[in-house]
């Protein structure tokens, strides 16, 4: 009776709390979202740290979107859940069930620039339901400033932080999506900047990845197909770091990530196909422990067209690949000059185009001049969605009798996409004296012909660099008499091999000794693994966050190397994989292997693992990973060609 009286008082208690939850307007399923930062003060280059603390009730796991830090570095992140548990009222039909989770996101962050920097709002789904909050600005100061005028560093712009949010406009621009394209979950797609370009006309193609899971790796296993084009691969102005933003595509918010982007310049007209690209994604749907998977995705084929180049006021012999906006001069080094004396003629174009493939004006034989095949340089900068640069031609000439030169204007033509027409630009070189050469024996009429003769003039100067490579050796003996004669170099010449062979026997007898502490240990394995778990568990509580992580890494990579009986703590991850699958364990064996040796990385510095419910799940896995693993049937390693 006591017993029924207790249960009843708790669900009047319950009912009275739930009635009264409902009349403060607040949905059972509504997140709360807060943000903070370990200090009022931010100064530019003193790192900080940023506290994303979600806490959710409903009926299945949340799903949670993170902002973007953008020009902010990430010089740490960590993820705990210290919270979760379930609980469920009401019987048959209206029974319902409830979980309550929290999360904790860490990061330490830091700003190389001075300012106000806007996070994005934290996006939160549950039940179906999608809740964004407000926006966040960082006021960051420059370095050496007083405290005193930072005034609060972390500010939004409503205080009621989280609401429903419902299908808003883009974050970023968006083109048109195929519906039949789009994937909920993540999906490749590829985009041109104009749809039909002039041949030799730059257009700039983009692969994006649209995602909304959490991506730990990308790999462009196959490059956008640029046949018919020449292509030019802009920089994204970063290395590891993807460029991303967030946009909106059919109501979904996705995080885009921009995988490449090239300059194309068509080189035949008439509708080319660019095949599509392919990428390997490394994906998570949940936290840190939570399994990844590795899915392949391809984008849809794009179609351009390409226009011929008009014939209206055509220059004679123009080359298509002269297409672009451009300056361009032409210019003489000198207007004095001594027979045999070089002189250089250079010809620059600058601008935004094609520039590696500019076709320059081609200077003829010039009367009185010896003239050598032009030296071309090219400097290319391809970012910020174009690509500019100039290409040079530098001529040298040699006078070869005294005079008065006229070197003809070198004019140069280009085509113009964004006026339709096409542009000469005049080079004029200009006249050059040529006196007689200072060891000139016909006075002033003295010439120099191919031959520079024996003087010390500036022709006999550059011949002497350009010298042919001599094909004589003059070699001497030493008082000592010829070395190949002497006892101790017949020694050195037996010595040698010797010495290689006795080298590769040590190293093959290291490498046998090191095999063979290993061999016969597989067996042994899971009760060396499991008698180290037994142990660690026991200092579970008070042994440091550090430590524990790391001896958990270390009985997972002992326990491997055991049953592989071979060395792996040198493998990276990737290496790691394909060396498990290689020796029989399937591929989702290797994934849950590495996630969790990646795992104990990330939680060695993260400070909700510390948490004991943390660790005792970390355990768990680990014994569960240990018991699995031991069932499988290792292969021989393979050596190498078989």
């Amino acid at each position: 009776m006591r017993r029924l009286l207790y249960m009843t008082a708790l669900a009047i208690l319950f009912l009275v709390a739930s009635g009264a939850h409902a009349q403060q307007g607040v949905a059972p399923n509504q997140p709360k979202i807060g943000i903070k930062v370990d200090r009022d003060t931010l100064v530019q280059g003193e790192p900080f740290e940023l506290t994303i603390n979600i806490s959710t009730q409903s009926a299945v796991d949340p799903v949670v979107r993170l902002p973007q830090f953008g020009a902010l570095r990430v010089l740490r992140q960590s993820e705990s859940h210290p919270m979760s548990f379930s609980f469920s009222f009401g019987t048959g039909q209206k029974n319902q069930r409830f979980s309550k989770h929290e999360s904790i996101y860490t990061f330490l962050l830091v700003a190389d620039r001075p300012g106000k920097y806007q996070l994005n709002p934290t996006i939160v789904e549950v039940d179906g339901k999608r809740f964004k909050s407000q926006a966040y600005n960082l006021n960051i100061l420059p370095s050496g400033s007083s405290p005193g005028a930072a005034g609060q560093a972390l500010s939004q712009t409503d205080p009621k932080n989280q609401t429903p949010q419902a299908p808003s406009a883009p974050d970023a621009t968006v083109k048109e999506i195929d519906p039949g394209a789009v994937d909920p979950n993540y999906f490749l797609h590829m985009e041109l900047s104009d749809s039909e370009v002039t041949v030799g006309q730059m257009v700039i193609l983009t692969v994006y990845l649209y995602t909304t899971w959490n991506v730990g790796g990308i790999h462009l296993i196959r490059e956008p197909g640029t046949e018919g084009f020449w292509a030019e691969t802009i920089d994204t102005g970063g290395s590891n770091r993807h460029n991303q933003t967030q946009v909106t595509v059919g109501g979904t918010t996705y995080d885009r990530v921009s995988l490449r982007k090239l300059a194309l310049f068509p080189i035949k007209t008439g509708e080319i196909t660019i095949a599509p690209s392919i990428a390997q994604i490394e994906v998570r749907r949940g936290g840190l422990f939570s399994k990844r998977k590795k899915v392949k995705r391809s984008s849809q084929p794009l179609t351009l067209d390409v226009l011929p180049l008009p014939e209206k006021d055509r220059p004679d012999g123009f080359n298509t690949a002269n297409v672009g906006r451009y300056n361009y001069r032409a210019a003489l080094d000198r207007t004095d000059a001594r027979v045999g004396e070089p002189v250089t003629l250079t010809m620059t174009a600058r601008g935004s185009g094609n520039i590696r493939n500019l076709i320059l004006p081609q200077l003829k034989d010039v009367p009185g001049f010896k003239v050598y095949a032009p030296e071309t340089e090219v400097n290319v900068n391809a970012r910020a969605n174009n690509v500019t640069g100039s290409r040079s031609s530098k001529i040298l000439m040699i006078p070869k009798k005294p005079g008065v030169y006229v070197i003809p204007g070198l004019n140069w033509s280009y085509f113009d996409p964004a006026s339709q027409k096409y542009k000469t630009l005049k080079g004029s070189a200009g006249k050059i004296t040529v006196k007689p050469g200072e060891n000139s024996t016909g006075g002033a009429g003295g010439t120099v012909e191919s031959d520079p003769g024996t003087g010390d003039g500036s022709f006999d100067r550059l011949n002497r660099k350009l010298r042919s490579i001599t094909t004589r050796a003059d070699l001497q003996g030493g008082s000592d008499g010829i070395t190949l004669n002497r006892p101790w170099f017949l020694f050195l010449v037996v010595l040698a091999p010797f010495a290689w062979i006795m080298i590769a026997v040590v190293s093959r007898t290291r490498r046998k000794m090191a095999e063979n502490k290993l061999k016969g240990r597989s067996k042994k394995a899971d009760a060396m693994a499991r008698q180290a778990l037994t142990h660690l568990s026991l200092g579970t509580d008070s042994m440091p966050s550090e430590e524990f992580f790391a001896e958990i890494q270390r009985i997972i990579v002992g326990f491997l190397e055991n049953r592989l009986e071979t060395a792996v703590a040198g493998d990276t991850m990737s290496e790691l994989d394909a060396r498990l699958v290689d020796r029989g364990f399937n591929e989702e064996h290797a994934a849950r292997i590495v996630s969790e040796i990646e795992g104990c990385e990330f939680a060695r510095f993260a400070r909700g693992a510390s948490a004991p419910e943390e660790r005792r799940k970390a355990l768990k896995r680990v014994e569960n990973l240990v018991d699995d693993l031991g069932a499988v049937r290792v292969t021989p390693e393979k050596k190498d060609g078989a």
